[in-house]
């Protein structure tokens, strides 16, 4: 648990954030396999139409894992405001803003990520900016930061027993 001082927050730091982002990954890797398994029924009788290219190099089965993967981070943190990983490191995403657009929420887990992903500059970024924002955070207005915190108390004098 972490220590809140005054009024101030308590911003996730670069390595619990990828913790979180790497719990992440391997969560919605199983529930994607597990959705994309007709998918690969299907493909090994030789259906053409699964394994076909239709957009550049990617195939419908790559077109769905993208989109199951993009849903699951979209999703949660739209209607939880944290995702699994974070919850296992006690860290949820906060809005400047006064509404929590969904538009918002798809372009920071989208095309933010993707912009924080080139050469992960867009994540290191992350650990030097004083309120630990990457890319895709600074992009959208949100901030990751602890929800479960204290208050700092001062500490208490012992009063002589009589």
């Amino acid at each position: 648990m972490q220590i809140r001082l005054e009024n101030k927050l308590i911003y996730g730091g670069f390595f619990v954030r990828a913790a979180a982002y790497l719990v992440d990954l391997v969560l919605s890797g199983i529930i994607a396999s597990i959705i994309k398994f007709p998918f690969w029924i299907a493909a090994m009788g030789n259906n053409a139409f699964l394994t076909k290219e239709i957009l550049f190099q990617y195939t419908i089965r790559d077109i769905t894992t993208y989109l199951l993967g993009a849903a699951y981070f979209i999703l949660l943190t739209y209607f939880m405001h944290t995702t699994p990983g974070k919850i296992l490191f006690q860290l949820k995403v906060i809005t400047v803003k006064e509404n929590w657009s969904f538009l918002d929420i798809a372009y920071r887990e989208t095309i933010g990520r993707f912009l924080s992903g080139l050469c992960f500059i867009g994540y290191i970024v992350a650990g030097l900016d004083r309120e630990r924002r990457g890319f895709h955070d600074m992009l959208s207005d949100t901030r990751v930061v602890y929800k479960h915190v204290k208050k700092m108390e001062p500490p208490s004098e012992l009063s002589p027993e009589s």
